[in-house]
């Protein structure tokens, strides 16, 4: 997935990119759920900074296929097989305890979620990245 944004901070080898959403955002399903904050145009983006752009710069940034899908998976089918696993197993001792232990189920979902995003967020193959500068901004300056 590639997208074209801004560059309005940078910290070390990160930078934070403001990014238009894509044409195909209107035709989602989830597009009420994905803008987060006042401006619902525009999203920020945390994104490996390995050309050095600095603020103001308009770049291209590429999430690769395969972290998109997995996320998706992570997301959405994970809780959906914690919540049938949770329910299967506590089935067998009754229907209470077959919600009561779905709902378990679910909530485990929830935290090993919770800790796989920790140690995913420290791997930086599956980090968003720079992958061109479009445009230099006219303002900076090169030390």
């Amino acid at each position: 997935m590639v997208e074209i944004g801004i560059v309005k901070k940078v910290e070390a080898r990160l930078a934070e990119v403001e990014i238009e959403p894509a044409n195909g955002c209107s035709r989602c399903v989830s597009r009420s759920s994905c803008h987060i904050g006042e401006e619902k145009s525009k999203r920020v983006v945390a994104v490996q900074n390995q050309f050095n752009a600095v603020n103001g710069d308009l770049v291209e940034i590429e999430v690769a296929a395969r972290n998109v899908i997995s996320s998706a998976f992570l997301i959405f089918i994970l809780p959906l097989l914690g919540l049938i696993g949770g329910y299967c197993w506590g089935i067998q001792y009754g229907q209470g305890w077959g919600i009561l232990l779905a709902l378990v189920g679910i909530g485990a979902s929830f935290i090993l979620l919770r800790l796989l995003d920790f140690v995913i967020r420290r791997q930086n193959d599956w980090q968003p990245a720079i992958t061109r500068i479009i445009q230099h901004n006219s303002n900076s300056t090169l030390i």
